[in-house]
């Protein structure tokens, strides 16, 4: 039960308000800001989007320059985080001639900033849910060319894996610690169905029962199976959430596939690992755009 016992523990600015909001989204600020790896400046707009009532809030990160249609990378963030752990690596790549996006899922975290779920109400559907909407919006964005990644960390790995199955028009795959053994991990922590309460207490979120449901029919490996496109697969050998074993596994699944072991580096890799993993990440997008 790795990834469920651990999965929780894990530049100046001038703000220009905007307080627009057209066409089902909300440009809410500018800014400028350093990247700290390529020191290049990149533009930052926070950019969220409507369904209905509820908000999914992101941000979009752009070179400074840039006026015209870039190749896109949606950054999905892992079990109780939000999509500002993706920012080092969206700076890096809006500093590399590429957008990117990285959003709050909907209950994805105490500190969400994306409204119309709370914790307990979160599942690997709706998170899909909220990918998919995000998918097609970036679509329409005059900054896309139309040419989309989705770079996921922990469980956004396992959620983008799952998206990309069944949609098409995914350019590619970078996923880094994917949480593959989350499925595994629910059916262990409770073998049977019936034995999951309403809610669960776990890691200062409470979790409902549909959160365990929906991971217990899932089989990650069929999924990674059916993408046929791209994909970066980046795993630590001391990642202790989620075991470099499943990875291993996924490497033999994906028809196309790229795979790196990073040593040392543990799930968040923190430290130097991280920007060894930047630079993986950058160089395979080079080699790989359309």
């Amino acid at each position: 039960m790795a990834f469920l016992k651990a999965a929780g523990i894990i530049g100046a600015a001038c703000i220009v308000a905007l307080g627009l909001f057209y066409g089902g989204k909300a440009l809410i600020q500018n800014r400028s800001d350093n990247n700290p790896i390529g020191h290049e400046s990149v533009k930052i707009e926070e950019l969220s989007y409507f369904d209905g009532m509820d908000k999914i809030y992101g941000q979009v990160y752009l070179p400074a320059d840039s006026s015209g249609c870039l190749p896109v990378v949606i950054f999905c963030h892992g079990f109780g985080s939000n999509g500002q752990w993706g920012e080092p690596y969206c700076k890096s790549l809006a500093s590399n001639g590429f957008a990117a996006y990285a959003f709050d899922f909907r209950g994805g975290s105490p500190n969400s900033k994306s409204t119309g779920l709370q914790t307990e109400e979160m599942n690997i559907k709706t998170e899909i849910q909220d990918l998919e909407l995000v998918f097609k919006r970036i679509r329409k964005e005059n900054f896309c060319n139309g040419e989309i990644y989705l770079m996921g960390h922990s469980l956004g790995g396992l959620v983008s894996t799952l998206f990309a199955s069944k949609e098409k028009k995914v350019a590619g795959l970078i996923l880094m610690a994917p949480a593959f053994n989350a499925p595994e991990d629910a059916r262990a922590q409770f073998p049977k169905a019936k034995d999951i309460p309403d809610t669960v207490e776990f890691m200062g979120m409470t979790l409902g029962n549909n959160y365990y449901k929906e991971l217990y029919k899932l089989n990650p490996y069929k999924a990674a199976s059916k993408f046929k496109g791209r994909v970066l697969l980046i795993q630590g050998n001391a990642d202790k959430i989620v075991p470099v074993e499943y990875s291993d596994k996924a490497a033999g699944t994906f028809p196309n596939v790229e795979y790196k072991r990073i040593e040392g580096a543990n799930h968040s890799f923190s430290g130097a690992s991280r920007a060894k993993v930047i630079e993986i990440i950058k160089a395979w997008l080079s080699d790989n755009k359309l």
